[in-house]
């Protein structure tokens, strides 16, 4: 029986030991103060039951979380769990608070966040940033996951989770920015914010450019270019350029200026054709319509009216085949500011393809398209149509700037100056002293001599204005 005391003693000895050394490890992490409270109680306890020890367990007792500290691990994943499970049962349950461009938004802006903050557990050198973009690159990605993953590397860059100087009402004026597709504030700099072109160069280092190319190259096996994949890469790769930032340029002209990139070559135009053809399809419905109406005005002048006759119809012009054709304009012109010459010849001729492709002649063609209604885009207020116009002639004025001869000789060849001239007859015809109008707000400016400026204004004439849209 005294063996089997002096067993216990030791027994309970080692135990007490053994709980110190655990106190003494978990005072070294985060989230942990309610159970080293227990241990130091634990200690206490076994410290009055006279169990011996070389030193009693003196912890500091731990105050609630300090908020200005990270969460641990286990917290943030607590946090994330019961987002998580709100949006699924809102998705489920088809609650009011599922409007799915809500939940997209916050979805978005978390994921930002937390890939885009070195102050997330285990992304001390955003590597969980490298890994998301490698997984857009994954062939049998998931197109849901592509999607969420690019616009959230987007949204990385309007929210800068690691600048100090970005407080919590521009992270939301910047998400508002965002969601309407305008630029980034620090890009619209003259000269951009240094901090801005830096997390620029940094995400398109960590694989940026490689998962806008990966999802705009139309040689995949399984590709669909009509996804709404292809509209988030296009304006990352907006993103990533704006503000004409050098070095993401001579990123995308190392791999633009290989054999392997004819798939997204062959996409950019398949974008502008199809544009062009969804327009011409929608004049054609246009005047079939007018001729409808025009063979039923005897009727209607003999009856009254219905309610939804009265109204005048608004052109469409076809509209939603602008959604990709204006993206690819806007890429291709901050791939040529600041006269960088190596993509302004790439994006006419690509000596290594199997085919090459004059990304301006079919840019031209999209204008000649847009000719016709330019008119009625100006009386009807279609701003849509109006500034698919002026982004084109900009891009095409980069992709001169220089001056770059072998360009501007190419273009010259395409018909470019009886467009303008055509252009100019019929905005000269329309009387601008019934208001402002677009006409007004883009008025003429004129061009300069010495090159574009480093930021695109892509609804101004001028080279060398800051803004956008």
């Amino acid at each position: 029986e005294q063996d089997h005391a002096q067993s216990t003693e030791i027994l309970v000895a080692r135990v007490r030991a053994a709980v110190q050394g655990l106190g003494h490890s978990l005072n070294n992490l985060e989230g942990c103060d309610t159970l080293i409270n227990n241990i130091v109680e634990l200690d206490a306890a076994f410290r009055g039951w006279s169990v011996p020890c070389k030193v009693d367990l003196s912890l500091p007792p731990r105050e609630a979380v300090d908020q200005g500290r990270d969460d641990s691990p286990a917290q943030t994943f607590r946090k994330g769990w019961v987002d998580f499970c709100d949006k699924l049962t809102c998705l489920i349950m088809e609650t009011p608070t599922s409007d799915p461009r809500m939940l997209w938004m916050r979805s978005t802006s978390d994921l930002a966040l937390i890939f885009g903050s070195t102050r997330t557990p285990y992304n001390s050198s955003l590597q969980m940033l490298r890994k998301l973009l490698q997984q857009c690159c994954v062939k049998n990605c998931d197109p849901s996951v592509r999607i969420m993953g690019l616009r959230a590397v987007r949204a990385i860059i309007y929210l800068q989770p690691d600048n100090p100087k970005v407080s919590a009402a521009d992270k939301e004026r910047e998400l508002d920015r965002f969601l309407r597709n305008e630029p980034p504030t620090d890009s619209v700099g003259n000269p951009p914010s240094q901090s801005f072109l830096d997390l620029q160069v940094q995400v398109a280092s960590l694989g940026g450019v490689q998962a806008v190319l990966y999802s705009l190259d139309s040689t995949i096996p399984g590709f669909q270019h009509d996804s709404d994949a292809v509209l988030a890469a296009l304006r990352l790769g907006v993103t990533l350029l704006e503000g004409g930032n050098k070095k993401i340029q001579d990123m995308f002209a190392a791999l633009l200026s290989q054999s392997a990139s004819q798939g997204f070559f062959s996409l950019l135009r398949t974008l502008l054709d199809e544009s062009v053809e969804g327009i011409r399809k929608q004049k054609k419905k246009d005047k079939q319509k007018a001729a409808e109406r025009a063979m039923e005005e005897p009727r209607r002048a003999a009856s009254v009216p219905a309610p939804l006759e009265q109204g005048k119809e608004q052109p469409d012009e076809g509209k939603t085949a602008h959604t990709y054709s204006l993206e690819v304009v806007k890429l291709m012109r901050r791939m040529c500011l600041g006269q960088h010459a190596v993509l302004q010849n790439i994006l006419r001729h690509q000596k290594l393809n199997h085919e090459s492709i004059d990304l301006y002649s079919h840019l031209i063609k999209y204008l000649f398209v847009l000719e016709p209604g330019i008119n009625a885009a100006i009386d009807n207020g279609d701003h849509v149509l109006v500034e698919a116009m002026i982004r084109g002639f900009n891009m095409l004025s980069d992709a001169m700037q220089g001056p770059n001869r072998t360009n501007q000789a190419a273009i010259c060849n395409t018909g470019i100056f009886d467009l303008a001239d055509l252009i100019n007859v019929k905005v000269k015809t329309v009387d601008l002293s019934d208001g402002p109008g677009i006409a007004a707000a883009h008025a003429p400016i004129a061009m300069s001599k010495r090159g574009g400026g480093r930021v695109a204004n892509d609804t101004s004439m001028g080279t060398g204005s800051t803004g956008e849209e």
